[in-house]
């Protein structure tokens, strides 16, 4: 399913009233770009004319957006808490529930536990993923996002080889769905669980396939990129080639601190 159909109408109608959607364009660009200074800067006009077009579908796409801002690339977690609850109510609404991103606002739920006490909040994570799988099915781009979250809080309980069994399932889901989509978005959760499991070469060649190919990752999405290339420094530190790690090892920043601050705790354990 093209969850951004409506939104590709909702721009053909802006133009032909002599609208633009630049504002909310440049917003999107700016997120996954990881410019942080350009989206705070961006952020009170998006919450303006959010406010001023009273569009529910709307108002539900940019707050996910927002949050996949203030989640990911910033860190959040308690800070953000009260807002995420909010807009997963509001999401879920009757005026905005059959918009396709308040899917992607449970999304954002669970990012948030995760981002507030990650193992703690896992079986949160889990039911709240999997009651929101089952309403829709492989041929939403959301539900490789939903799959990940899931397996990401399995793979914080411990659950490693059945995070990669059911990782591995959903992209065969994925791959019979009628979609151009090949499940390659689902090989960064596939290698962590294989880097749990101790298969570091298998977890690599998977990471390799993402980090090396702009097919996959587009250029103008820094956020997926940057952490593509954290996980596979992740897995290189597991199998203890630490000269290429300490070489390649980039300038914290939030979006990457928690897999970064991992990797240093792992070499300096050996060369402390």
């Amino acid at each position: 399913m093209n969850i951004w159909h409506w939104y590709e109408q909702y721009e053909h109608d802006a133009w032909q009233s002599n609208h633009s959607t630049r504002l909310f364009n440049d917003f999107f660009g700016s997120v996954i770009g990881v410019q942080y200074n350009e989206v705070e800067a961006l952020l009170p006009e998006v919450h303006a004319q959010v406010n001023a077009e009273n569009n529910p579908w709307l108002g539900v796409l940019l707050g996910h957006w927002e949050m996949r801002h203030r989640l990911c690339n910033k860190g959040e977690g308690q800070t953000a808490l009260a807002d995420v609850v909010a807009l997963y109510e509001r999401a879920h609404q009757s005026d905005a529930a059959e918009c396709p991103q308040s899917v992607c606002v449970t999304q954002d739920l669970s990012n948030c536990y995760c981002n507030v006490d990650a193992r703690g909040w896992a079986d949160e994570r889990i039911a709240v993923c999997q009651e929101t799988i089952e309403r829709i099915d492989a041929t939403w781009s959301c539900y490789q996002c939903l799959t990940t979250e899931q397996a990401d809080a399995m793979l914080d309980k411990g659950l490693y080889e059945e995070a990669l069994n059911f990782v591995r399932q959903q992209i065969a889901n994925v791959e019979a769905a009628d979609t151009d989509d090949d499940g390659k978005a689902l090989y960064d959760v596939e290698a962590q669980a294989l880097m749990m499991l101790g298969r570091y070469d298998e977890a690599l060649a998977l990471m390799n396939t993402l980090c090396d190919s702009s097919l996959i990752i587009g250029s103008e999405n820094v956020q997926a990129r940057q952490i593509n290339e954290m996980i596979r420094l992740q897995i290189m530190a597991r199998a203890g080639r630490d000269d290429e790690v300490w070489k390649a090892l980039p300038e914290v920043t939030p979006l990457i601190a928690m897999r970064w601050a991992d990797i240093v705790s792992i070499l300096a354990a050996r060369a402390p």
